[in-house]
């Protein structure tokens, strides 16, 4: 048998293939040598900056650990706390008593008078609620039990961080509960019990202050805006005693929300530094990790490509990843006004870059840390709050100004965590307005929040001409 020649034995391809660009079979023979070497020299490149950027990645996470930054999830595990002293056994058996179907019922009548019923004073549920609550009291006094206990961990095993959601996010109901005891007893003029479940609603969220996370820190925030919202609301109904004040102002004194954020990027960094060694190892394949916020596939760019192609890209994307939450943890680190001063949230509002796989979907929850600013302005204002009122209950009207309230009174006011000043002041008829500056530390004179999205902290708080942030707003018309 004669030997194959391209040429006689396969005429057809003989016309198309120099057509397509002048290539034959005869060519590709004398040029599979170097193409050959041009892949095996890709293969190279790969391998060698693969290892070049893991090793900086290695060296960028051990100058995080020995800056005492958690970077594992042993790192992340604290010592346990004795069931005696930890206030986390006794909310398990809060929320235990909540999970009966009597409870259940009860409840739903507590959150929907919470959440509606009080502002269009609906005399049906209010008489309904007031009737469900003394079935209610059982949880409420286990939960101000749990709040007083020293300390308070949850279990946690930290090589599955979504165990610990569930009960974290149930301490909202309870907050609820507070509201709702609250808001009926101020109604029915019996203030001593009102000032008391207004405490337990701070207390409720402080309990969490030493608990890492995004989640604690997020229950945190919602539990202290809707206590200070039922502060404002308690108020207006007037009767508080400059005594009930001044305990409720003193017991608010430690509360502060903003420095928490820090100790939330870092739990959560030290999680993603684990989430990007699973993917690279292969622990857990690319697709599932982005299944977890809801992303196919298809949608990120360079996602489709097999993990060893990945893995320079995915170190890399890490490097990143890791010097931009270093910036944002510098930003949570200084006071607002010195956030402005440095332009520090225009650095990190740069793009993505081109290689990024994971880092845009780690870093879409890390801009909380203003609502935890705007949590403790809130906190500042439902202390000056409860000053005003306190003035008024030994003077017979409210002050010409916050200075004024200050020598009077004899009380330190706070500061507005905006600005960094005092929070502003204007009488009003029988009343008063009094505001923070909010993010643009501008004064807008008390700009309302027009209807649509936004900020919801219970306040006028929002976009003014859709374009800058509006004053937080507290108003009382007597």
């Amino acid at each position: 048998m004669s030997p194959f020649n391209a040429d006689q034995h396969l005429p057809t391809f003989k016309r198309i293939i120099p057509a397509a660009g002048g290539w034959s079979l005869r060519a590709i023979r004398k040029t599979y040598k170097y193409t050959l070497g041009f892949l095996l020299l890709l293969v190279l490149a790969h391998i060698i900056t693969t290892a070049i950027l893991g090793q900086m990645l290695k060296e960028d996470i051990a100058a995080l650990k020995a800056k005492g930054a958690p970077t594992t999830m042993a790192d992340l595990a604290r010592p346990k706390i004795p069931d005696s002293e930890n206030g986390a056994v006794l909310y398990a058996e809060a929320l235990e008593m909540m999970s009966t179907s009597q409870a259940q019922k009860d409840i739903a009548v507590a959150r929907e008078f919470s959440y509606r019923s009080h502002k269009g004073c609906d005399p049906a549920l209010w008489n309904k609620t007031a009737a469900v609550l003394p079935r209610l009291q059982g949880i409420l006094q286990l939960t101000e039990q749990a709040s007083s206990r020293p300390k308070c961990q949850f279990p946690v095993e930290w090589t599955d961080y979504l165990s610990r959601v569930r009960p974290l996010s149930e301490l909202g109901m309870l907050a609820c509960l507070a509201r709702t005891d609250a808001l009926v007893n101020a109604r029915k003029g019996r203030m001593d019990a009102a000032v008391k479940s207004l405490a337990l609603g701070f207390k409720i969220g402080d309990s969490l202050k030493d608990e890492s996370g995004l989640v604690a820190y997020d229950v945190r925030i919602s539990g202290a805006r809707t206590a200070a919202r039922t502060v404002e609301d308690v108020l207006k109904y007037g009767g508080m005693s400059e005594s009930q004040a001044k305990r409720l102002f003193d017991g608010l004194a430690d509360i502060q929300l903003a420095p928490g954020w820090v100790n939330a990027l870092r739990t959560r960094r030290a999680m993603d530094i684990r989430s990007y060694d699973w993917v690279c190892k292969g622990q857990i394949p690319l697709s599932h990790m982005l299944a977890l916020w809801g992303i196919r596939g298809e949608e990120m760019p360079l996602g489709r490509l097999p993990r060893v192609v990945l893995r320079p890209l995915l170190y890399a994307d890490e490097r990143d990843y890791l010097k931009r939450t270093e910036e944002t943890i510098r930003y949570a680190s200084t006071s607002f006004p010195e956030r402005k001063r440095l332009r520090l949230l225009e650095r990190l509002d740069r793009e993505f870059s081109p290689y990024a796989i994971l880092s845009p979907w780690l870093c879409g929850d890390q801009w909380v840390g203003n609502d935890g600013v705007r949590v403790d302005a809130n906190v500042a204002g439902v202390r000056t709050l409860l000053a005003l009122a306190a003035y008024k209950d030994r003077f017979g009207s409210y002050p010409a100004s916050l200075n004024a309230l200050e020598k009077r009174l004899g009380w330190n006011l706070p500061k507005d965590p905006f600005s960094g000043k005092d929070l502003l002041y204007r009488p009003k008829g029988k009343g008063f307005i009094l505001y923070s500056v909010g993010e643009n530390l501008k004064d807008d004179h008390a700009i309302p929040r027009p209807n649509g999205p936004g900020p919801q902290d219970g306040y006028y708080y929002g976009k003014a001409n859709g374009q800058v942030y509006a004053d937080i707003v507290w108003q009382m018309d007597h």
